[in-house]
C-alpha cells in the first residue's frame, strides 16, 4: 500500500518542493496538499484518519503549526508528525518532540534522503 501523505503548509513553492522530493525518495506516495492561507485551520470533523504521516510546517503565516499539533494531536486518529521550519533552531526541535512531534526536519537542510529517513521513522513497514 502506498502511503498517504498529508502535507500542512502556507508556501506553495515549499509544497511543490516537498511533492518532488517524495516521488524521488518514495515513488507512489499519495501527497494532499492542505493551504492552511486558503482553508484556515482544519475543523473537528477533519478526517485525520485518511493520512499516514503529517508533514507540518511550524510557521504557517499568523499561525503557530506546534500549537495546531498541540490541539489536534490527542485524537486517536491523529497520524505521526514531521515538523518542518525555515527559522527554527535545537531548542524549537528538543520543544517539538517533547510535545510528541515524531520529527523536526529544518527546511534549508531537506532532501531526499533525509526525508526518506524521516518518514522511514513513522511509515507503517
Amino acid at each position: 500500500m502506498k502511503p498517504r501523505i498529508l502535507i500542512i503548509d502556507d508556501s506553495a513553492y515549499f509544497r511543490t518542493l516537498v511533492r518532488h522530493l517524495l516521488a524521488s525518495c518514495i515513488p507512489g506516495a499519495k501527497l494532499t496538499e492542505y493551504d492552511p492561507k486558503m482553508s484556515g485551520k482544519p475543523g473537528v470533523d477533519f478526517a485525520w484518519d485518511d493520512y499516514d504521516v503529517l508533514l507540518l510546517d511550524y510557521k504557517l503565516g499568523e499561525e503557530d503549526g506546534l500549537a495546531w499539533f498541540q490541539e489536534f494531536s490527542a485524537r486517536e486518529s491523529f497520524p505521526p508528525t514531521i515538523l518542518f521550519t525555515g527559522e527554527g533552531n535545537e531548542k524549537l526541535a528538543v520543544h517539538a518532540i517533547k510535545q510528541g512531534v515524531s520529527d523536526y526536519l529544518p527546511k534549508d537542510k531537506l532532501s531526499p534522503a533525509t526525508l526518506k529517513e524521516s518518514l522511514a521513522g513513522v511509515l507503517p513497514v
